[in-house]
């Protein structure tokens, strides 16, 4: 069988998805995606500036829920917010969608370099990111306005870090590897809060690392130690302003934030309607579900969008759902999605147990933390729609897309043997699928 998977085919490939997301990021009207008018807010308010206001100021717009992106914490709008207003300086008048749309499609072309171009000798990133290409929610994450694709992006450029550190004898860490793993570290801690999941498998590497080659450590160790202390001191000098400094900086920050999250509510959304006796109507019918007495085993029988359980639409969705929930793809594809996916992971399980490399230790050790933060992933979601708000949307899932794909793919060389050559074939057929399915979705939310 004969390697088609060239390096000249995967860089069409992603030229293709990055075109994909491009088209979304145009073709869709404003405000025509999930949350789209707060995550344009947020962005809005940062321009030119890098502190958040008071809680519960005046002039912003409020979610249903009574708060906003501004007062989340998530360093993703400070970012993006003051590098869109350089581009507004440079191109005036550019609309506010567009601009942080095109961002998120350049910030996908950034990510999808870095990752092919890294070169990891642990595993074989060219199926890694063809599959990643296969997932038609990951190229929509990057096609709206949006803070998830910043989150994601940090959460896979640390995965590749985190191996890169791995593969380099600890005397070979540069300064500018240490930094950027302290950058990266520091940028996942402050983006969304369910993304610091996805430090979980570099962190295990790098543990891994440190015990299997202590002996080497000794002589290295006054280096090592200002070098991780300079790390820590990165960590801390992005994470702390907004996630420590700010609440510190509002007087009583948690009896302020209630009181804004009661005032700015909707009636339906509010704290103090909330009771175990509330009536559909007075309240949404799924916040709060466990301070009503539901459990996880309600969730997951309970038929939500079209007759579909909650498992199966988190599902769906961390595929390919779009709009606001409201766009599949036929079901047939769904079942050809996932038996391709089933396929490859027992093919990748198959590759882990019989590998007989030097490697094979630490990959079956990265292959547990991948699969602990795919659990951890899952778990999240759950707690999330059982304490606060239902939402089977599979993007909550996404801090654990690179240990996904790792489970998926991530054993399997593409250029050796029957399994690599059927790697490469499923992987263009996931892609092909995924191509199919984003466009007809956008041709779909066009014509609504």
């Amino acid at each position: 069988m004969r390697n088609i998977l060239t390096e000249r085919v995967l860089w069409f490939a992603c030229c293709i998805a990055v075109l994909t997301s491009l088209a979304f990021a145009l073709h869709t009207p404003d405000n025509f995606h999930p949350d789209e008018v707060y995550h344009a807010d947020a962005f809005r308010y940062y321009e030119g500036r890098f502190w958040p206001p008071d809680l519960n100021s005046d002039g912003i717009i409020y979610s249903v829920y009574g708060t906003s992106y501004i007062y989340t914490g998530e360093i993703s709008y400070l970012v993006l917010g003051n590098l869109g207003f350089l581009v507004k300086k440079l191109i005036p008048k550019t609309p506010t969608y567009t601009l942080y749309r095109c961002l998120n499609v350049a910030l996908l072309l950034g990510t999808l370099i870095f990752v092919f171009t890294r070169r990891p000798l642990l595993f074989d990133n060219i199926l890694f990111c063809l599959f990643a290409l296969g997932f038609p929610q990951f190229l929509y994450i990057y096609s709206y306005c949006n803070g998830d694709a910043f989150s994601l992006s940090c959460a896979l450029i640390l995965f590749f870090q985190g191996i890169f550190l791995y593969e380099h004898p600890f005397a070979a860490w540069r300064w500018r590897d240490v930094v950027l793993l302290g950058l990266l570290t520091g940028l996942v801690l402050t983006v969304k809060q369910n993304y610091c999941i996805a430090g979980i498998p570099p962190l295990t590497l790098l543990c891994y690392k440190a015990l299997r080659e202590r002996g080497d450590l000794l002589p290295e160790s006054g280096r090592l130690m200002v070098k991780g202390g300079v790390a820590v001191i990165i960590i801390l000098a992005v994470a702390a302003p907004l996630k420590i400094f700010y609440p510190m900086s509002q007087d009583n920050y948690l009896e302020q934030r209630a009181q804004m999250l009661e005032q700015r509510a909707a009636p339906t959304h509010r704290p103090s309607t909330i009771k175990p006796d509330a009536k559909p109507g007075e309240i949404r019918n799924f916040m709060r579900l466990a301070q009503r007495g539901y459990g996880v085993s309600d969730i997951i029988n309970w038929r939500l969008f079209e007759g579909r359980t909650y498992m199966v639409t988190l599902a769906e969705s961390a595929w390919g759902v779009f709009g606001w929930m409201n766009v599949y793809a036929p079901t047939g594809i769904y079942l050809l999605v996932l038996a391709i996916l089933l396929f490859m992971a027992l093919l990748n399980a198959r590759s882990l147990l019989i590998q007989r490399a030097a490697t094979a230790g630490v990959v079956r050790v990265f292959y547990l933390s991948c699969l602990l933060t795919l659990i951890l992933g899952v778990a999240a979601t759950l707690w999330f729609s059982l304490y606060y708000d239902l939402q089977a949307q599979g993007r909550y899932l996404y801090p654990a897309f690179a240990a996904l794909l790792f489970a998926v793919c991530g054993c399997l060389p593409h250029e050796e043997g029957r399994a690599g050559v059927a790697a490469q074939y499923a992987g263009l057929a996931l892609f092909c699928l995924a191509q199919f399915t984003l466009w007809r979705g956008c041709f779909q939310l066009i014509r609504s």
